[in-house]
């Protein structure tokens, strides 16, 4: 029997320091490395607890790993069993049959970002320009990454490094965003936008850069940002003088429009953390023609080496002779976790999963507009129609955002709605955990910094919602506890600074 530490230990390794645990046994993020079924859990925009069914999967690939024969090394059994798990997602995404299309493993979406770039990057005389919009709505470490910066101060590889320097001098990345919100929080117009992408990619053309327009599908509060109409129109203009990733990290994408971005040359990153509920962290990068055959003879510098393995990349990609022969058993048994919540996900049927959500969506949106301290962050229609055909379940809303007012109408503070979230997130004797996504800046009002927090649908629940004959009614039921409780708690708030005020008066 091979010697491995424990299941429990090897899902926190191999990614950096926000999935390391702190004193009390959980990660950046709040959450521990083992199943908890008591909670109320709508957290899938940040993070998820993985649940007793994946852990299970992953027990059983722990397992299998740890029957290998002594003479195969970590590094084979790594290459082995996660070709199979490529082979997997290939399948379920439908992508098994697309010509030219390579998969490249990472240990969290921004690791993906760091990967992008230093793939893409040039030298002094033609750097990378990598262009985003509304960067404060992906993830924190991304502009790091785009800029081929660390972005933590841990590598997947265990490396110490320096967070915010360049990982290499050789290569040369820059970046730049284009707010999708105004100072207040409210959605720009698509023309200014687009008429300011324009600008942006004809001047960096102009001075010799490489472009890349990083497109997020969907944002932190539920965007499609820039649209796919300004997307599609910049694709006919600039044809492949534009290299065009989107950011998927969400992964709350049906299979017909994750195939028509592939189709139209897109890159595509992927998370297994989000949407999937999978634990934090997996990525994955689909690479289609041309890009692959662009690409396959790149190296990489040698300091990427903390970040990635050999078997990571596809087989025939040049990079592989520059990386070591290292095994990730944690992103292994992450992924193979998120896959099993993939796998049943993919098991319903569209229009099952488009009913469900469809509900979903009208009942807790019209939830949240009936409370009065709450209030609805702006977004858009999650229109796809300029990518794809059809009516899916991608097109409907899954990340329900909203800010909290006190009594006075001013917005919570940061450090209120951070204790908030911090109180719902804790078990008692006389509730459950309630997990939400985490607080997201949504622009200034009046002088207020304008905080939501985020009530999010997942795979997990759908599937959940279909097998169960009530499903759909005790997820909706526990959605609305967790907003009733949010209420309450406002309310409480309120009563206890009053009597506070009268005992001072008194």
């Amino acid at each position: 029997m091979r010697d491995l530490a424990p299941l429990k230990e090897l899902l926190i390794s191999g990614g950096d320091e926000r999935i390391s645990l702190n004193m009390e046994g959980r990660n950046r993020y709040g959450y521990a490395p083992v199943p908890d079924s008591d909670e109320l859990a709508f957290s899938s925009s940040t993070a998820s607890t993985i649940s007793e069914d994946a852990f299970a999967a992953a027990f059983e690939l722990y397992q299998h790993i740890g029957a290998q024969p002594d003479h195969k090394t970590d590094a084979d059994i790594y290459e082995d069993e996660l070709s199979v798990l490529k082979a997997d997602f290939l399948r379920l995404s439908g992508l098994d049959q697309q010509d030219g299309l390579d998969l490249i493993c990472a240990a969290s979406g921004t690791d993906i970002h760091l990967i992008m770039a230093h793939l893409l990057a040039g030298s002094y005389d033609q750097p990378l320009m990598a262009i985003t919009v509304e960067a404060c709505e992906t993830g924190s470490g991304i502009i790091k990454a785009m800029n081929a910066q660390h972005f933590m101060s841990t590598t997947s590889g265990g490396a110490k490094v320096n967070m915010g320097a360049e990982v290499s001098f050789a290569d040369r990345a820059q970046h730049i965003s284009v707010p999708a919100r105004d100072a207040d929080g409210q959605l720009r117009d698509r023309a200014e936008i687009e008429a300011k992408l324009d600008v942006l990619i004809d001047h960096a053309l102009d001075n010799h850069q490489k472009v890349l327009l990083v497109v997020a599908d969907v944002t932190k509060t539920g965007l499609i940002s820039p649209e796919i109409p300004t997307v599609m129109r910049l694709h006919e203009k600039y044809g492949q003088r534009l290299m065009i990733m989107v950011d998927a990290c969400q992964f709350r994408l049906s299979k017909a429009s994750l195939k028509a971005y592939v189709d139209h040359g897109f890159f595509v990153a992927l998370t297994g953390s989000k949407f999937l509920s999978g634990p934090p962290f997996s990525g994955l990068l689909l690479v289609p023609r041309p890009w692959s055959q662009a690409l396959k003879h790149k190296s990489l510098p040698p300091q990427m080496a903390d970040y990635t393995a050999q078997a990571e990349w596809p087989q025939n990609w040049a990079v592989r002779r520059y990386l070591p022969q290292r095994a990730n058993f944690g992103l292994l048994l992450r992924l193979k976790a998120a896959l099993y919540e993939y796998e049943a996900f993919c098991q319903i049927s569209e229009t099952q999963h488009l009913q469900i959500m469809s509900r979903f969506q009208s009942d807790i949106s019209r939830h949240i507009a009936e409370k009065s301290r709450f209030e609805a962050i702006e977004t858009r229609p999650l229109d796809r129609t300029a990518l794809v055909a059809g009516t899916y379940w991608d097109q409907r809303a899954t990340i329900f955002a909203f800010a909290l007012k006190d009594e006075g109408g001013e917005y919570l503070t940061s450090d209120a709605l951070n204790a908030l979230y911090n109180e719902l997130s804790r078990a008692d004797v006389d509730r459950c955990a309630m997990r939400l996504g985490q607080a997201v800046e949504c622009g200034e009002v009046a002088g207020q910094k304008r905080l939501a927090l985020r009530l999010c649908f997942s795979a997990r629940l759908s599937v959940y919602s279909a097998h169960n004959e009530h499903g759909l009614d005790q997820i909706i039921a526990k959605a609305k506890q967790v907003l009733d409780h949010i209420e309450q708690r406002l309310k409480a708030q309120t009563a206890e600074f009053n009597d506070h005020n009268i005992v001072r008066r008194a």
